[in-house]
């Protein structure tokens, strides 16, 4: 019997970039090296930080970006809509970095840049893989970016917000001096729950 396989490449992913102003940025930096942070992790006491007045209009920004995600995504109903979970802030010094982690519990997460020339990367482990028998059944096709790499690095700059799916495993470098990056979790509401609804035909993960 000739065995003809045929290779079928599944589960991309995506994220989502949006700006706002660096001058705006820096501005927000300032004020969120006055809160109270706690002292390892170095994340705000706050874990609310999107709901502060100064915060208003880059909450503002947060929102219409994710609104234009689900509007996208969603074709079914017309109550779809998504609540903020928690939000809080990171300040890494000099050397610090983010380890390899997602958010549970979520759907949609993000994170906002203060400073320039930051680093984010994204990890794609392969599903075959076992630490204790390492097998990369990740294709080797020459045509697709995205099948090719197990990772991705995005280069933010001051007033850059990253939104991606929250099981999306994800790193930062090594700061070069103290940086400063607020994160968030959202949730989805509205009917999504529903069978047939064009959301669960969408990967988000």
């Amino acid at each position: 019997m000739e065995i003809d396989l045929e290779l079928i490449n599944i589960c991309p992913t995506f994220i989502v970039s949006q700006k706002f102003q660096p001058s705006k940025a820096w501005r927000i930096k300032r004020q969120i090296q006055e809160l109270d942070f706690m002292d390892s992790p170095r994340q705000t006491k706050n874990t609310r930080i999107l709901d502060l007045p100064f915060m208003r209009e880059l909450r503002a920004t947060i929102e219409g970006t994710i609104e234009n995600v689900i509007q996208n995504l969603d074709k079914d109903s017309t109550n779809a809509g998504f609540k903020f979970l928690d939000s809080w802030a990171n300040w890494y010094h000099k050397g610090e970095a983010a380890q390899v982690h997602n958010h549970p519990n979520s759907q949609f997460s993000g994170v906002v840049f203060f400073d320039d020339d930051d680093k984010l990367m994204f990890h794609r482990q392969d599903p075959w893989h076992d630490p204790m028998l390492p097998i990369n059944m990740i294709t080797k096709s020459n045509t697709d970016y995205y099948r090719n790499h197990t990772h991705h690095q995005i280069s933010a700059s001051a007033g850059t917000i990253i939104v991606f799916p929250s099981m999306l495993e994800h790193s930062t470098m090594r700061s070069d001096g103290d940086r400063v990056t607020v994160s968030f979790n959202t949730f989805l509401t509205g009917d999504f729950h529903m069978e047939g609804h064009t959301l669960q035909g969408t990967n988000l993960a």
